[in-house]
């Protein structure tokens, strides 16, 4: 498809006949200033443009799944895929997919929620119209509704406290019969891995529920929706992760899991036990040194988040931070 015409006929197809759409650069910038209001509909697309940007949300009435090519997301599409509907997907200049589907309410933009590397472009973003640049376009008539499993990491609503479904005394080869969160690893002057997990657990007693939220609020991370599945797809990503993202994953998780520990959505100590569990069945326990480094990455994940909301909390507070009587 040349230049001179946007695919608005393809957008059609699918029931979206009124496009908004403004001016890109060939780096994808805006070429317009307060973008969201300049987008109009056109009837022809003006030669000079050297993008057609489609603005997401409820603006156009769709949201897109952005995968990228890096950090194992497109392995983790695939890994995926016969869980997704059939909808809308285009190839982006890079190489990585636009999924579409219809736009949810209350969707938002976040940034490897979802998974590594895996983007939510809603209200507030936009996307690049590919195919007018000439790249391939599959199901183009096709806009389907978001799955269940997958709106429990995008969508940026809470449900309600959940217990985590697996047994919290689970033991593993090298277990012994002792309960697995009876066995804590010293990984550092922050603390091991359950003990900053208790002090995440505590902070809806000291702050309140509503102080987390707006914690929460401050960092741009959604609060939990849908917690089963969402434990459930976290999981499936320890026990399964890319060839040489097994660390990284594992980082990716844990900082998921002790957001939902900060919430009191799940008990820490139940959560490393699921992960201790799942890097047994990836491989990393057995190897030489696996359950140190296994712990000392939860334990840095876990002081990850610790250290962002203690950050969120001076500076809204003015106060030493959460943790700081530790």
């Amino acid at each position: 498809m040349g230049h001179g015409l946007c695919a608005l006929g393809v957008w059609r197809m699918i029931g979206l006949s009124r496009m908004r759409v403004f001016r890109a650069g060939a780096d994808k910038r805006p070429r317009v200033r307060a973008w969201p209001k300049a987008a109009v509909v056109q009837r022809r697309i003006p030669k000079e443009w050297e993008r057609v940007a489609v603005p997401t949300g409820a603006i156009n009435g769709f949201d897109v799944l952005d995968v990228d090519t890096k950090n194992g997301a497109t392995e983790w599409y695939w890994q995926h895929f016969e869980a997704m509907p059939r909808t809308r997907m285009q190839v982006t200049e890079s190489g990585g997919y636009h999924v579409f589907f219809r736009h949810a309410q209350g969707m938002g933009c976040s940034t490897s929620r979802v998974a590594p590397g895996v983007d939510v472009k809603a209200d507030g973003g936009y996307v690049i119209d590919w195919a007018r640049e000439g790249l391939p376009v599959a199901n183009a008539g096709l806009l389907a509704e978001w799955p269940e499993w997958l709106l429990a990491f995008a969508v940026p609503q809470r449900e309600h406290v959940l217990p985590l479904p697996i047994d919290g005394t689970r033991s593993s080869p090298i277990d012994g019969q002792r309960p697995v969160a009876q066995r804590a690893v010293d990984d550092g002057p922050g603390g091991d891995a359950y003990a900053i997990g208790r002090r995440l657990a505590m902070l809806p007693l000291r702050h309140g529920q509503k102080g987390v939220e707006r914690l929460f609020e401050a960092l741009g991370i959604a609060p939990t929706r849908q917690g089963y599945a969402r434990i459930e797809n976290l999981r499936r990503q320890v026990e399964r992760p890319p060839s040489g993202k097994r660390n990284e994953i594992l980082f990716f998780v844990a900082c998921r899991f002790a957001e939902m520990v900060a919430e009191g959505e799940v008990k820490a100590d139940r959560i490393i036990d699921l992960l201790r569990h799942e890097c047994w069945a990836n491989g990393l326990r057995k190897e030489p040194g696996g359950e140190r480094e296994m712990m000392a990455t939860i334990a840095s994940a876990f002081g990850t988040v610790e250290r962002q909301l203690a950050g969120a909390w001076r500076q809204s507070n003015g106060g030493p931070g959460i943790g700081a009587n530790e």
